[in-house]
C-alpha cells in the first residue's frame, strides 16, 4: 500500500509541476507521459532496492529521513541522466526541478507522518512483541531501559530469568 501512495505522490508532483510550468498542457504529451511511466518504474525499483518500506521494530526519524533523501538523490540522478541521453531538446529543466522538488517534499512528509503514526500506534500498546530475557547484567539492564521499556518500540517483557534484576523493571 505504501508504494501505491508513493506513486500517487509522484503523479501529484508530475501534474502539479505541469500546471505551474506549462499552464496545464504538456508541450509533448506522449513524451511526458512516457517519462512518468519510466519514473514510476524507476521509483519502485529504487524503493525496493533501498528497502524504504521495511518496518523495523525501532524507528529512528533521522534514519528514515536519510534513507528517503538517499532514494531521492538516486532517483534524481538517474532521471536526469535518462532525460539527458534520451531527450534533452524536448524537456523543460524548470519542470524537472519543480517535479522532483514537489515529490521530495511530499515523500518526506508522508514517510515522516508514517513513522510518527507507527510510533503512536505502538505507544498505545498495539503491534507489540512479547520477549523473555534470559540472564541479567549491566548491558541487559541498559538495553531494557533504553529500548525495551520504551512503549513506541513495541516490546513487552514477559519475564526475566537469571541474575539479579532491579525492582523497578
Amino acid at each position: 500500500i505504501a508504494i501505491c501512495i508513493d506513486v500517487i505522490l509522484l503523479f501529484n508532483a508530475f501534474v502539479t509541476a505541469a500546471l505551474i510550468v506549462f499552464r496545464g498542457s504538456f508541450p509533448h504529451p506522449v513524451f511526458y507521459w512516457k517519462l512518468f511511466s519510466v519514473w514510476v518504474l524507476l521509483w519502485i525499483v529504487i524503493a525496493i532496492h533501498l528497502k524504504l518500506f521495511d518496518l523495523p521494530r525501532i524507528f529512528y526519524t533521522d534514519r528514515t529521513v536519510l534513507k528517503n533523501i538517499q532514494a531521492l538523490l538516486v532517483f534524481t540522478v538517474l532521471s536526469a541522466a535518462l532525460i539527458y541521453f534520451v531527450a534533452d531538446y524536448q524537456f523543460s529543466k524548470l519542470y524537472f526541478v519543480l517535479a522532483i522538488s514537489l515529490f521530495g517534499i511530499m515523500l518526506l512528509t508522508w514517510h515522516l507522518m508514517l513513522t510518527v503514526l507507527f510510533k503512536a500506534y505502538r505507544k498505545k500498546g498495539n503491534n507489540y512483541r512479547n520477549i523473555v530475557l534470559v540472564g541479567f547484567n549491566e548491558q541487559v539492564e541498559y538495553l531494557t531501559r533504553e529500548v525495551l521499556l520504551q512503549p513506541e518500540n513495541g516490546y513487552r517483557i514477559a519475564g526475566i530469568f537469571g541474575g539479579a534484576c532491579p525492582e523497578d523493571l
